[in-house]
């Protein structure tokens, strides 16, 4: 607090809402599962999708995912969503944008606009973290089998040269 009575801030107010959208989804699961509000606090819960009703919507669902990847990889959702490519936050990133894109209908360009990146970003992001971890390619996103397939090269013909292949007519 300052002389004035007021706290000084040094993080936005979407990066507020985030993470309270986060406390409030770890509170919520913990009352689901039996285990209290205070186990919930900064223990990253396991992921079980909701089979109840369609999935998640808009934007929310992955400011959700994203508080809860920055909990688990106790970071700041701020420096997920930072321009910073520092080596620890790298695979944070990745595997935010990679759970925004399996578990929200969000197209890439969307997603990107969650992010502040450009939809080639996104899909570059998702292919890294499969590739890394082993983690299946959401919505088919094969992209090397959108790709030319190419044929071996065809057998030469073989021309009958009357008189053979060294005389000169």
């Amino acid at each position: 607090m300052t002389e004035f009575g007021i706290r000084p801030t040094f993080r936005s107010d979407a990066a507020r809402r985030i993470e309270a959208a986060g406390r409030a989804f770890a509170e919520a699961e913990a009352r689901a599962s039996g285990a209290g509000a205070a186990a919930a606090p900064r223990t990253a819960a396991a992921h079980v999708p909701a089979a109840a009703g369609p999935p998640p919507r808009g934007p929310g669902a992955c400011q959700r995912i994203i508080a809860e990847v920055a909990v688990k990889h106790d970071l700041p959702v701020r420096d997920i969503l930072s321009d910073r490519r520092a080596r620890a936050l790298i695979p944070a990133r990745h595997e935010a944008i990679w759970r925004c894109v399996m578990e929200t209908p969000l197209s890439l360009p969307a997603i990107g606009r969650v992010f502040h990146r450009d939809h080639t970003s996104i899909g570059h992001a998702v292919m890294r973290h499969h590739l890394t971890t082993g983690a299946p390619l959401p919505r088919g996103m094969d992209w090397k089998a959108g790709r030319r397939k190419r044929h071996p090269p065809r057998a030469a013909a073989v021309v009958a040269v009357a008189g053979g292949a060294g005389e000169t007519p």
